[in-house]
C-alpha cells in the first residue's frame, strides 16, 4: 500500500498524546484509521513547541523523508504528516523508537547550533559553577544484534586501512590489532542488510563523518570497496 496519499474520515481520526519521553520531551502524535485498512501512527512534525528554529519545515528538511499527505473526507482540507509506524507491523516498537530518537537528535542539533553561535563572553556565562554534577536521565533504546562474522570479515578485508580516507588505523587495540569500526553503508535502522556487501571498516573519524554528513560521494566510494575480496 502506498501511504503517500489516503483519505481519512475526520470522525475516524483519534488525537492522542502518547506517553513517549526522550530528553524530557513529549512527542505530539495522532493515529489515523480507515475501515479494512492498516492503522498508521502519524506525527504532525511540530517538535519544538513553537520555539524558533525547531519548526515543522526545519524538522522535515533535516529528517529527509517525504511527508504523507492526509485528506479529510468531510472538509476540503489536507495536512502533511510524518509516517512514524504501521501499527500492524511486527517491528512497530522499533519504528516508534527510531522516530523518537530522530526527534531527540534533531533537537540536540538545534541546541548545538545555538551554542556554537554564542560569542565567547555569553558562552562563558553559561558555564556551570565549579563542582556541578550532571543530572541522570533514564533512556530506553533499541539496537540491532550485529553478526560478529560480518564485523570480523570486513575488518580483515580492510587490512588495517580505513576504506574511506585510506589511512592506516589510528592505533592498535588491546589485542594488538589495528582499530577500525564496522559501518553499514545503508544503515540497519533504514532497512540495510547486515552483510559484507553492505559493510566496510572505517577509522573512528570517518565513521563519525558518515553518520553526520552521509555524503553521496562517500557512499559511492564505500559501495565500490565492498566489491573487493579479502
Amino acid at each position: 500500500m502506498n501511504f503517500r496519499e489516503f483519505y481519512l474520515p475526520i470522525e475516524k481520526m483519534i488525537e492522542k498524546c502518547l506517553t513517549l519521553y526522550f530528553s524530557q520531551s513529549k512527542i505530539r502524535t495522532y493515529i489515523s484509521e480507515r475501515p479494512h485498512e492498516r492503522t498508521l501512527l502519524l506525527h504532525r512534525g511540530k517538535v519544538g513547541g513553537g520555539k524558533k528554529g525547531i519548526g515543522k519545515n526545519a524538522f522535515l528538511e533535516w529528517y529527509g523523508k517525504a511527508p504523507v499527505k492526509v485528506y479529510y473526507d468531510d472538509i476540503k482540507d489536507s495536512d502533511d504528516a510524518i509516517l512514524v509506524a504501521d501499527l500492524s507491523a511486527s517491528n512497530v516498537a522499533g519504528q516508534v523508537a527510531d522516530f523518537v530518537h530522530a526527534v531527540a537528535m534533531f533537537k540536540y542539533k538545534v541546541q548545538q547550533d545555538e551554542i556554537c553561535s554564542l560569542p565567547n563572553d555569553e558562552l562563558k556565562e553559561k558555564l556551570p559553577v565549579s563542582g556541578k554534577k550532571p543530572k541522570k536521565v533514564a533512556i530506553e533504546t533499541t539496537t540491532f544484534a550485529r553478526n560478529p562474522f560480518v564485523v570480523e570479515y570486513v575488518k580483515r578485508r580492510a587490512s588495517g586501512v580505513c576504506q574511506l580516507c585510506e589511512n592506516s588505523a589510528p592505533f592498535l587495540d588491546t589485542a594488538g590489532r589495528p582499530y577500525l569500526e564496522c559501518h553499514h553503508i545503508l544503515w540497519l535502522s533504514e532497512g540495510g542488510e547486515d552483510s559484507a556487501d553492505n559493510a566496510v571498516a572505517l577509522c573512528p573519524n570517518c565513521h563519525a563523518k558518515m553518520h553526520i554528513l552521509k555524503m553521496s560521494s562517500d557512499i559511492s566510494k564505500l559501495l565500490s570497496e565492498t566489491k573487493k575480496n579479502m
